[in-house]
């Protein structure tokens, strides 16, 4: 792990704690709800991975 960051905020009765980290490769997002009893549950779990741009569109049929 390169570094990150967490938030947390309450929503009905579950504690959700969003864990964002990034990597040499790109960045991880975690969501996990907790309970009142404070039992973790994943809820959602997004990785995003460095990739070159594309090459640009040429239009040639412009002025």
């Amino acid at each position: 792990m390169v570094g990150g960051f967490d938030i947390k905020y309450q929503y009905e009765n579950s504690t959700f704690i969003n864990r964002w980290r990034t990597t040499t490769r790109g960045l991880t997002w975690q969501i996990t709800a907790r309970d009142t009893k404070g039992k973790e549950n994943p809820f959602a779990c997004y990785t995003l991975s460095k990739v070159p741009c594309p090459t640009p569109l040429k239009i040639s049929n412009l002025p």
